[in-house]
């Protein structure tokens, strides 16, 4: 079937003429025509044979020769030139296979080292004047592995630069190893924290924890969360409608079909004395193009909050999804973003709107108190802990969580399909409230908290964090 290598010789051809553009210095040898080709098929098959190098009792121990060697005779030509070799653990990364052009790979694992990996794949390329015929043959399976740790070598790199012009020194850096559900970056551990993700499309968290304590600084961030979210409070009475329960009671009032904006405006005006972190450490440095810059009037704290309670990190994932959705439609190639499993290509989606809204509850606010809606009776701890969230309804129940809307398909534990609008739900703790079993500390103001319905649809990151703990 000569039109079949007449189809790689212009395949070959058409990889020659892109690396010249790329690469317009590029020093390689001439071409060959189909013709010259052609003539010299029959040496080629003549000449190939098969090695197997691997532990198989067949295999031959003789080693690989790909160099020329004199003997009394003359010259002799390199013993495999022309050969198909076929190796296991032998033929590692510890080999080097000269004028190497074509590979199969199929060494796959339950979890691929990625270092491991990495090193393995070096036999694919750089193979400088004969690039253009290089080829790798693989199963779709490990092919978009293999292509996202390339990706992740590309995304170190990038730390790499980072650091360096931001004068961080290695001990005092921290960096991101990208990783997917199937790999590790390496088998050894050393310093770090993971695997984690930043996978918030389709959650509902809940921000458990406000401020408290008698500070001077404690009680600037209390007052300013109070009247941050009178003003939002004020905003959602102003343009929304009443909630009712079955029984026609007022369970808060909401307005819908928000643009994001309001909601990062809303989650990033918080201020907090136990959790200002630097975005450029921490699960934070994942996103840290899109972290709110710390609070200027505190110092700077370790992460207090987990990422799923954080509303700093929630705005910067959701700063971080409309990037890459405006990213892929400027050019569709830009999509190196993941879905959910963390392989595959993240299938573009607009950040969702919001529908914003206000939960009443049972306590008359303090006469002290800016807001003009009945707030909440919950539980706070001395340290800011909140007792419970989402109203105290589980996701087996039709909770706050639904405050907005009926569960689709009547599934309360599904998350919202991508294009619905998400819930921005704000709880006001009363200053005065204690709980149900009276066991919350009151506090000399009131105390908000806010919980999130996120849609799915939006990317996923996983990593490993190496850092110094």
């Amino acid at each position: 079937d000569l039109y079949r290598w007449k189809a790689w010789y212009d395949d070959f051809h058409s990889s020659r003429l892109a690396l010249l553009e790329v690469l317009p210095d590029r020093v390689a040898p001439p071409f060959p025509s189909w013709a010259e080709v052609t003539e010299s098929l029959s040496e080629i098959f003549r000449m190939a044979k098969l090695r197997v190098v691997n532990s198989d009792e067949t295999a031959v121990d003789e080693p690989l020769q790909f160099q020329e060697s004199y003997t009394a005779d003359g010259i002799r030509p390199p013993t495999d030139i022309y050969s198909i070799i076929i190796g296991g653990n032998r033929l590692s990364r510890g080999l080097t296979i000269e004028g190497l052009c074509t590979s199969y790979y199929t060494r796959g694992a339950a979890i691929l080292l990625e270092d491991t990996t990495v090193q393995r794949e070096r036999w694919f390329g750089y193979r400088g004047n004969h690039l253009e015929f290089c080829r790798l043959f693989t199963h779709r399976s490990l092919a978009l592995p293999l292509r996202r740790f390339s990706e992740h070598d590309e995304d170190l790199r990038r730390q790499l630069a980072w650091n360096i012009e931001h004068g961080r020194k290695p001990v005092d850096a921290t960096y991101r190893f990208l990783t997917i559900r199937d790999s590790l970056p390496t088998a050894k551990g050393g310093r770090g924290l993971g695997p984690l993700e930043i996978d918030l499309a389709g959650s509902r968290p809940f921000v458990d924890r406000v401020q408290m304590g008698a500070s001077t600084l404690e009680e600037l961030a209390s007052r300013a969360n109070q009247r941050h979210t009178v003003e939002l409070a004020e905003l959602v009475h102003a343009d929304g409608v009443v909630r009712l329960n079955e029984g026609h009671e007022s369970l808060g009032v909401m307005c819908v079909d928000q643009p994001a904006e309001v909601v990062l405006a809303a989650l990033e005006g918080m201020k907090y004395t136990f959790h200002n972190p630097d975005p450029s450490r921490g699960v934070g440095s994942s996103v840290r193009e899109y972290y709110r810059r710390p609070w200027a009037d505190a110092p700077i704290t370790s992460v207090g909050m987990p990422p799923r309670s954080d509303p700093l990190l929630i705005a910067a994932y959701l700063r971080f999804w409309r990037n890459a959705y405006q990213e892929c439609q400027i050019d569709a190639r830009n999509n190196v973003f993941r879905a959910t499993d963390t392989v595959s290509a993240w299938v573009p989606c607009p950040v969702p709107s919001f529908n914003l809204a206000v939960r009443f509850g049972s306590l008359v606010p303090e006469p002290e108190s800016p807001f003009r809606h009945k707030l909440l009776d919950r539980a706070v701890d001395v340290s800011g802990r909140v007792g419970s969230r989402w109203g105290g309804h589980g996701y087996g129940s039709s909770g706050d969580e639904w405050f907005d809307m009926e569960p689709p398909n009547g599934d309360v534990d599904a998350p919202r399909p991508p294009g619905t609008p998400g819930l921005l739900l704000l709880h006001v703790i009363s200053r005065a409230a204690r709980g149900r079993d009276r066991a919350g500390e009151p506090y000399g103001f009131d105390r908000p908290c806010f919980g999130i319905v996120i849609p799915a649809g939006g990317p996923c990151i996983r990593f490993v964090l190496a850092e110094e703990p």
